[in-house]
């Protein structure tokens, strides 16, 4: 099982965009060498990956969503641009993540699954390497659904997940689970999956 309380090493730190004319800004993430890794990391969205109940509630976001390399967020389209608050240590453990290997797929009951995407494209994690949030996650592992086998639990997202890897299919043990949701998290350990509970957001 992959364990994230970590001390970050020594890293070739990400560099995010600073349009304003200064020196980018580095991201410094722990290393994942040496641990046991799953092959496919997967994150709900809401209240683990940023701090909102759903994008679309009251009040709801606008799209066409943007990010601002000044605030380094990413912003709404209302006539006062409001922020979609990402978690602050999301892009090191995406960062770490991907650096190691794995693979990073999403599975979320967010009702606006095309806000979600743009939000996700939108997010620099790194300008010099051009990588975003969106671009570690590849639409065949991007499951934003709530109807049908996919509510209320998330047991279908986890098998759409695991049917769609690049690789071909893998094990439960060898997926990893970031949600909020206690249910969730133990849905996940039935399956044979690694289920982590995220109170107050994803982190290190």
């Amino acid at each position: 099982a992959l364990t994230l309380d970590l001390e970050p090493e020594a890293q070739p730190p990400a560099v995010a965009a600073e349009p304003d004319g200064g020196e980018p800004l580095a991201v410094e993430f722990p290393s994942l060498e040496g641990l046991g890794l799953p092959r496919v990391a997967v994150f709900d969205l809401d209240e683990t990956c940023w701090d909102h109940f759903g994008l679309d509630h009251k009040p709801p976001f606008r799209p066409p969503f943007r990010w601002c390399g000044v605030q380094r967020c990413v912003l709404d389209s209302s006539p006062q641009p409001r922020k979609v608050k990402v978690f602050p240590e999301l892009p090191q453990v995406l960062l770490a993540l991907h650096h190691a290997g794995v693979e990073i797929a999403v599975a979320s009951h967010d009702t606006k699954p095309v806000w979600c995407r743009q939000v996700m494209d939108s997010f620099v994690l790194d300008e010099s390497a051009g990588l975003t949030w969106g671009s570690l996650v590849p639409e065949e592992l991007t499951f934003i659904k709530c109807s049908g086998e996919f509510w209320p639990g998330k047991a279908a997202h986890l098998k759409s997940i695991r049917q769609a890897l690049l690789g071909g299919p893998c094990e439960f043990e060898e997926m990893l689970m970031f949600d909020d949701s206690i249910k969730v998290c133990k849905q996940a350990d039935a399956l044979g999956a690694v289920g982590v509970r995220c109170v107050g957001g994803v982190n290190l």
